[in-house]
């Protein structure tokens, strides 16, 4: 019991913190908040996850994924207040729960000192604090980010057809949170080809592993097939492919107007539109368009204007993937939030107040030296030892796949929170520290005694 104290002891006062977050400020509703509510609503009282349809009848949903609206379907009907309070504390539930895999992940790769450290940064974060209790699916996407990466590390370590199919369910359910797992399974090939297995082994462990991954995809495909004529997911991939391009959305020529009379009117609205999502909503109402045709066509525009600017989709690629590990906006939004400081505080540097300018260039730098210096650091140091390559192997990718997928649409700091405790767990095996756990991949038996952080 006496070793489980300091993780008890982290866990309170990620409860506290989170906790004084929410009575200071409330429930953390953004724009995206609704549409997950309307969604939760429909399924609890008809048990179809649809949208209501002017005429009355129910519209199948498939804007989102259904994950996070399962889980507030199950709050309405077990919560009779506000549902966005239920959701707010349901995602502290979920939170601990994360920081107990960050714990396991910590002693599977590296040393207590290291669990400590980087579980208490975790539960302290401000993106964590804000992204991790607002109304959204964040907070459950890194609960699952964090068991599958922790399946993965076990599987590594003790590689089995058990274990291995454990990781690819994990995937699999988490792609129904957020589908940005969709495109994993080279991960699992690669992972399981850094832990020195043969190549047969490699390939019928990540072929267990893709199966039940595959499972739940080709389930919801098949459902919005046969509900929509649709054969994915989610029908985000327009707004998506314009987000970071949405400026550079021009009027058609009479060229394209002539060639493409559709394309060339999908034009022509986005270019007038403040953003993404007002485009969606006006080429639905003005070319009376369902959703399922109108995303096809800003996904079409999406890509057109990719083409015509590819060096500009570079480099906000580029910059988004920075931006992805050294945003101030959680700190900013959380100070707003709790009423530490006004809304000027979000303000850009070239429009901002001393506090404003000292809380984005201070947040910037104190993330760009954890996550992009003592991160990478962490991971060289751990990947000394060969008993450890592989579990540091697989985490570097997972956090590359999160960051480069990202960042096809944003870089905020909002889409670090499933890969954030993974970098303070690399920074943080910079520490000093009397033993660093390992076994070695191929016997499944803890590795020699001399570890990356010794104080002997």
């Amino acid at each position: 019991m006496k070793r489980h104290l300091p993780l008890v002891a982290i866990l309170a006062l990620a409860f506290v913190s989170r906790a004084a977050v929410l009575w200071l400020g409330g429930p953390i509703v953004v724009p995206d908040t609704p549409q997950y509510i309307g969604a939760a609503r429909t399924l609890a009282a008809t048990g179809s996850y649809a949208d209501p349809a002017p005429d009355g009848h129910l519209v199948p949903h498939a804007f989102r994924v259904p994950g996070y609206s399962v889980l507030l379907a199950a709050l309405v009907r077990w919560s009779p207040g506000s549902l966005e309070v239920a959701a707010s504390w349901a995602n502290v539930a979920l939170a601990l729960v994360s920081l107990a895999l960050t714990w396991a992940i910590a002693l599977e790769v590296a040393s207590r000192r290291t669990a400590i450290a980087a579980t208490t940064l975790s539960a302290l974060s401000p993106c964590a604090l804000l992204y991790g209790t607002a109304v959204l699916s964040d907070q459950l996407f890194t609960t699952f980010s964090l068991a599958l990466v922790l399946a993965g590390l076990r599987c590594l370590r003790a590689p089995s057809p058990a274990r291995a199919l454990t990781w690819g369910a994990i995937a699999g359910a988490g792609t129904l949170v957020r589908p940005l797992l969709k495109f994993y399974a080279p991960l699992f090939f690669a992972a399981l080809a850094c832990a020195r297995l043969p190549p047969r082994r490699v390939l019928s462990l990540g072929l267990f592993a893709c199966a039940l991954w595959a499972l739940p995809l080709a389930a919801w495909t098949l459902r919005n097939q046969q509900a929509l004529g649709f054969p994915g997911l989610e029908l985000t991939s327009g707004v998506n492919t314009l987000v970071s391009m949405m400026d550079q959305v021009r009027p058609p020529t009479p060229d394209e107007i002539s060639a493409d009379p559709q394309l060339a009117e999908v034009r022509r609205i986005a270019s007038r539109s403040k953003g993404h999502l007002e485009a969606l909503t006006r080429v639905q109402s003005e070319l009376h368009l369902p959703l399922k045709e109108a995303d096809g066509q800003l996904f079409r525009l999406g890509a057109a204007v990719i083409r015509e600017h590819p060096v500009i989709f570079a480099r906000r690629w580029l910059f988004n993937t920075l931006n992805f590990f050294i945003s101030p906006s959680a700190v900013q939004s959380l100070l707003v939030h709790i009423g530490a400081a006004g809304p000027s505080i979000e303000r850009p540097l070239s429009q901002a107040g001393a506090l404003a300018v000292a809380t984005n260039l201070g947040t910037r730098a104190v993330s760009a030296i954890l996550f992009l210096a003592l991160a990478p650091l962490g991971a060289l140091r751990l990947a000394r030892h060969p008993e450890h390559r592989a579990a540091v192997a697989y985490i570097a990718l997972h956090v590359a796949y999160n960051a480069a997928l990202n960042s096809v649409v944003t870089g905020l700091d909002r889409y670090r929170l499933p890969v954030e405790p993974l970098l303070f767990v690399l920074a943080c095996a910079l520490l000093p520290a009397k033993e660093i756990r390992g076994r070695d991949p191929q016997s499944g038996q803890h590795a020699g005694s001399e570890r990356p952080g010794s104080d002997t």
